[in-house]
């Protein structure tokens, strides 16, 4: 029984002495890594920092000065992962809550950073920088030229061979130059919810081209008429952060087109147009989670464009090598159906900073969509042209700490579907598209716009 007393006391006194060497390790830990903090010897920091957790010794003061260690270094996505291990040991100071709202904002996790903004008082904010009640968070204009080829093109050219024809007449609505102005800003309502208002004034001028028989076994006679189309939108989405870096975006669009209608006439050749008005609608959801180097993002959208209902979904990735916003990688998934137009395209984008005071990114993406949305809703392609590959390239300057300067051109490559009748009293009107038939056309935009972040 003696015996087995010694070998307790000799147990608790080792594993004494065990937790006093550890507290000694600790304490030398932290003592080190708090006098290179203060030296700026970041390399060194993180090296005794990961040393720690290979040791399993985990304090405040080594979390805090990896976090550090990390934001100076530029790897601003791993420094908030720190930050925010840090914030969970103890309350967070001022100090901290500066490093995690940064952090955030320059990870691109604006949601996450405004929970950090309003974690802060009136004081806090003044003293970092931030203002005493930011509450406007973005603020842009901006102005679109699309430039196409569509009518010189399509206007002119003869689809249809002369024989067979197993229709009566046939029609394309062919889109024109638009032109495009856009004004959009968010909000910070509190921690977890924002606000984001968008509106848009849009203007073409379309043209319809008829072919039709005149009598049965005759040439195919064409005929264009002119057309325009002027439409006003509204978005709005209201991002709320249900996690540290997890996002949910209800979005909603309304659009009110005015257009010119094109109804078969009575007689061969004849076409009844008339104004029409009426409005379409995008209903989006993403949900968005973040990671120290990658992003990841789910979209579901229903909408009635061209007055056809649609489903959507698109998934999108992006890496981020350096864990900043120097570089990052992005593949973009798209599916949808659209009233007998199924698509689905893939793209890829990137973007780098080339000075500090230019950032550019540029993207492609090839496949097949028709009346799409991108950007959960807030970009609608209503037209009924479909998709088939679109490049683009947007160069962004900085002017001053908040203020940029936005410049974007993108090319694409669209077709237009037709409407077949078998003339029987203008029944039997139905949209199909054909590899056959070449209606492709080319587009190309201008886009430039004034851009403020807080």
């Amino acid at each position: 029984m003696q015996r087995y007393l010694y070998i307790l006391i000799f147990l608790a006194n080792a594993g004494s002495a065990l937790q006093a060497q550890n507290a000694d390790r600790e304490r030398f830990l932290n003592a080190t890594v708090y006098r290179l903090t203060l030296e700026e010897k970041w390399d060194s920091v993180l090296y005794f920092c990961d040393r720690a957790e290979v040791e399993n010794i985990v304090s405040y003061e080594l979390s805090y000065s990896k976090g550090k260690a990390l934001f100076a270094t530029q790897k601003y996505r791993l420094a908030l992962t720190e930050f925010i291990a840090t914030a969970e040991m103890a309350e967070p100071g001022s100090d901290l809550k500066s490093y995690l709202y940064y952090s955030a904002k320059y990870s691109g996790m604006s949601n996450t950073a405004r929970f950090w903004r309003f974690s802060m008082n009136g004081d806090e904010r003044i003293k970092f920088g931030i203002g005493y009640f930011p509450v406007v968070e973005y603020v842009a204009a901006e102005y679109s030229n699309f430039i196409s080829d569509n009518t010189e093109k399509n206007g002119a050219v003869q689809f249809f061979p002369p024989e067979p024809i197993t229709f009566k007449s046939s029609y394309f609505k062919m889109t024109g130059n638009m032109q495009n102005t856009s004004a959009s800003a968010g909000f910070g309502l509190c921690k977890r919810l924002g606000i984001y208002f968008s509106v848009n004034d849009l203007s073409t001028k379309d043209q319809y081209r008829l072919a039709y028989v005149d009598i049965p076994g005759a040439p195919l006679v064409y005929t264009n008429f002119a057309a325009t189309t002027d439409q006003q939108s509204a978005y709005i989405a209201t991002p709320i952060l249900t996690g540290r870096k997890t996002t949910v975006v209800p979005a909603f669009h309304m659009i009110s087109v005015r257009t010119t209608s094109f109804n078969q006439g009575p007689n061969a050749g004849e076409a009844i147009i008339a104004d029409t008005s009426f409005a379409e609608h995008v209903a989006s959801l993403t949900v968005s989670f973040e990671a120290d180097r990658s992003a990841r993002s789910f979209s579901a959208s229903w909408s009635d464009l061209s007055q056809q209902d649609q489903i959507q979904f698109s998934f999108f990735n992006t890496w981020y090598p350096d864990y900043n916003l120097n570089q990052h990688y992005t593949l973009s998934l798209t599916g949808q159906s659209d009233g007998g137009f199924p698509g689905f395209a893939a793209g890829f984008s990137g973007g780098w900073k080339l000075t500090d005071f230019c950032w550019t990114e540029a993207g492609v993406r090839v496949g097949k969509l028709s009346d799409f949305n991108d950007f959960n809703g807030r970009i609608v392609h209503n037209n009924g042209d479909i998709r088939i590959a679109s490049l683009e390239i947007n160069p962004v300057f900085l002017i001053t700490q908040h203020l940029s300067l936005s410049l974007l051109y993108s090319w694409s490559l669209n077709k237009l579907p037709y409407t077949l009748s078998d003339g029987s009293s203008g029944a039997g009107w139905r949209r199909i598209s054909s590899s056959k038939i070449n209606t492709q056309y080319n587009q190309h935009n201008l886009t430039g716009g004034l851009i403020w972040k807080l």
